[in-house]
């Protein structure tokens, strides 16, 4: 879509209403003063509650067109006139009635948009829209949307009255997920500079902490981490207490920051604890970086430094990340390992194939697979199931790394047969063992 369509569709929809444009590109990149003016003469108009098929008011889309702006024109307008706007209908979600119905998927759509709105007010980081951020996070409809941790991860980073807002929320504290975004900040403070007190380190803190370390549902796994990660934050003489829940959670993630909370603090049990969670890839890796971070790198076991070993505690690091499964696997093993001439680095390099598996999940479907190490970290997902040959999981990993530098070498056609021709080029007898499968 052009700039010039983008203004046309826009002013069309500001006339007629109805469900925002979805010819509009869902991310859009605005560039020009003319598409910038158009969104803000857009925020102005009597449609911008018009919902869409999943109830997400059009105020959203027009607030997200103010991230990652580059063109300074276009940004100027937005923070000079479009900011004011969007303020404009922050408030009026704050000012609206208390009573709203959160059950309402409509409502806590709209609730949720409103949200989004700080996240774009804390990137631009102008004074004065403090008091909006303490408001929204006192607010018990704004107080459990999904974005806090982002929201004042980004006001720690970059906004003038970070102070104000940090200081402002330490009594009373907030509740739900602003208050789980709020330790999270609070826990990024503490640990890059001194501070008079860890908002936490009061009966309701702590109180707090036990809570989300006590409570092991599945969506209260970040309440846990942070929890975990301000133990060495508060009065010494909660700690017993909240490591030994944090020692009890279900979730590797939340062990780990107890023993590192420990290590810390001069525990030879939390440096113990580290060590023993150095010999479990589903943990490996994050514990060795804890005890290379502390200076206790002596204390990694020697299996743990097992290039083997390292290789599979990275594909369950990997396969934890958010973006990909959000937890180590229930099952991993070594399914191959070579030396090759790999064509997408130009060089010669071991690699590693590692079979993994998720037991059932929440849609009662299980999930399994083959990843790569040694070059990208990758899973290839449906692409790389687990009855394929090794040499066709490197020949689809070769395939997919000459894509991703855009390498004249990538094949047309991405495929097991292409990649497997490429590696046998520089790699005399590559798939030998497995006659038949060139197709």
């Amino acid at each position: 879509m052009t700039p010039e369509e983008f203004v046309r569709v826009l002013d069309e929809w500001c006339v007629k209403g109805g469900t925002f444009p979805e010819e509009i590109p869902r991310r859009y990149d605005v560039t020009t003063a003319g598409e910038a003016e158009a969104v803000c003469r857009a925020l102005v108009s009597n449609h911008i509650y018009a919902v869409n098929s999943i109830k997400t008011p059009a105020f959203f889309n027009l607030a997200a067109y103010f991230q990652g702006v580059e063109a300074k024109k276009a940004e100027d307008i937005f923070r000079d006139r479009g900011l004011p706007l969007l303020r404009q209908v922050l408030s009026a979600a704050l000012n609206d009635t208390p009573e709203l119905d959160m059950n309402d998927y409509g409502v806590s759509r709209r609730i949720d948009a409103a949200v989004f709105i700080l996240k774009i007010l804390a990137s631009y980081g102008q004074r004065g829209d403090a008091s909006l951020f303490i408001r929204a996070a006192r607010d018990a409809r704004m107080s459990d949307g999904d974005l806090w941790t982002v929201i004042f991860e980004i006001v720690d980073e970059s906004h003038p009255e970070a102070e104000e807002i940090y200081e402002a929320l330490r009594y009373p504290l907030p509740d739900r997920r602003a208050c789980v975004g709020y330790l999270f900040w609070a826990n990024i403070v503490a640990q890059k500079q001194p501070m008079s007190r860890h908002p936490f380190d009061t009966d309701a803190g702590i109180a707090r902490m036990l809570t989300y370390l006590t409570d092991h549902g599945e969506d209260n796994g970040t309440a846990a981490l942070c929890a975990a990660m301000g133990i060495p934050f508060v009065d010494a003489s909660a700690h017993e207490k909240l490591i030994g829940c944090a020692d009890q959670h279900p979730d590797v993630g939340v062990r780990l920051h107890a023993a590192r909370a420990l290590a810390m603090m001069g525990s030879e049990f939390g440096r113990h604890r580290l060590a023993l969670l150095c010999l479990n890839p589903r943990s490996a890796y994050k514990a060795i970086e804890y005890l290379e971070e502390l200076g206790l790198a002596a204390h990694i076991p020697a299996k743990a430094r097992d290039p083997d070993f390292r290789a599979m505690a990275e594909m369950c690091h990997w396969l934890a990340s958010p973006m990909e499964f959000n937890r180590p696997p229930d099952e991993i093993s070594l399914y191959d390992t070579r030396e090759l001439n790999w064509p997408p680095t130009e060089d010669r390099r071991r690699l590693w194939l590692f079979k993994y598996h998720y037991d059932q999940n929440e849609d009662d479907k299980e999930h399994g697979g083959i990843g790569l190490v040694g070059s990208t970290t990758f899973a290839l997902g449906s692409r790389a199931t687990a009855n394929l040959a090794p040499e066709d999981v490197y020949g689809l990993h070769c395939c997919f790394e000459l894509e991703m530098n855009e390498d004249p070498r990538a094949p047309k056609t991405s495929s097991a047969a292409n990649g497997r021709k490429i590696l046998s080029r520089s790699n005399r007898g590559f798939g030998s063992r497995w006659p038949g499968i060139w197709g």
